[in-house]
C-alpha cells in the first residue's frame, strides 16, 4: 500500500465522496508551494489528474493553462484504491458519465443525445 500523507489522504478521501470526483477546493490551510508538494506528488503517482474544468458548471480549477482555461483536479481509480475505496463504484460512475449520459437522448432538448444538442447549439449561436 502506497504511503500518503495525513493530507493527501484527506484530499483524496473527500474526492472520492464528490459525485463528480473533484479534489478541490483544497484544505484551507494549503496555499501557494504548500499546496504544490502535497498535490504534484499525487499527480505523479496517478492518484491524481489534471483536467479541464467546466467553468459553466462552475467547477473550481486548481491552475489556469497559458490560454486562460482552468484546470481542475479529478481522483483516478488509481487513487480510489490508494485509500481503499472499491473500484467497483467508480466503474459503474465511469460507464455511466462517460458512455450512457452523453449518448442518451432526452425529451427536454428535442430527443438529442446531449453532445449533438450542445453542437447545435454552438452552431445555432455561431451562425447569428
Amino acid at each position: 500500500m502506497t504511503k500518503l500523507t495525513e493530507t493527501q489522504t484527506l484530499i483524496l478521501s473527500r474526492a472520492s465522496q464528490q459525485d463528480d470526483r473533484i479534489a478541490l477546493p483544497l484544505p484551507d490551510r494549503l496555499r501557494g508551494g504548500a499546496a504544490n508538494k502535497v498535490i504534484v506528488p499525487l499527480i505523479q503517482k496517478g492518484f491524481l489528474d489534471e483536467v479541464e474544468a467546466d467553468i459553466r458548471k462552475g467547477e473550481p480549477t486548481w491552475r489556469k493553462t497559458g490560454d486562460g482555461h482552468g484546470i481542475t483536479l479529478v481522483i483516478t481509480g488509481a487513487g480510489l484504491e490508494a485509500i481503499g475505496v472499491e473500484t467497483e463504484r467508480r466503474d459503474v460512475f465511469d460507464y455511466i458519465e462517460m458512455f450512457y449520459n452523453p449518448k442518451r437522448k432526452h425529451a427536454r432538448n428535442g430527443m438529442l443525445p446531449p453532445v449533438e444538442f450542445e453542437r447545435q447549439q454552438k452552431v445555432n449561436r455561431e451562425g447569428v
